[in-house]
């Protein structure tokens, strides 16, 4: 998957550097097949900064908060005919619930940076996020009930 990703990446800067009638990413290695892996060093080689007022537990837990319902998702959903991890109507009805938990890690994050505009930035995408899932809920119950 890891190695998909980083061709798509380097697919995608080569044609997008095509529209915008420049080179692309050719500087590393031949044809820039290097550049993924460059991409990589960098983002690994960055430095993680809090604010020194930020709540540094919540801060760390923020992001783990955002991505492991995200990734709870992925395992209702039923890859072959033989899925023996559940019926897709309750899987369903597990991806509504648990999409709800977003919207806490997005409180979270806002909470834990102890800067007013930051919590006043998350209680309205928490507030979108809820008013969202309300219309979205009861169309996919709808169609569930059918």
């Amino acid at each position: 998957m890891i190695i998909v990703t980083a061709f798509y990446t380097w697919f995608e800067r080569r044609i997008l550097g095509r529209f915008h009638v420049r080179r692309g990413p050719n500087r590393h290695g031949p044809f820039g097949l290097l550049q993924p892996f460059a991409d990589v060093m960098k983002l690994i080689m960055k430095e993680d900064t809090l604010p020194d007022e930020a709540d540094k537990p919540v801060m760390t837990l923020a992001p783990i908060a955002l991505l492991a319902p995200t990734l709870l998702i992925i395992t209702v959903i039923p890859l072959s005919e033989n899925s023996f991890l559940g019926s897709l109507n309750i899987g369903i009805l597990f991806i509504v619930g648990v999409t709800s938990v977003n919207s806490i890690a997005i409180f979270m994050a806002g909470w834990g940076s102890r800067n007013k505009f930051a919590v006043l930035g998350a209680m309205r995408g928490g507030a979108m996020l809820i008013s969202y899932e309300i219309p979205m809920a009861l169309g996919i119950t709808s169609v569930l009930l059918l």
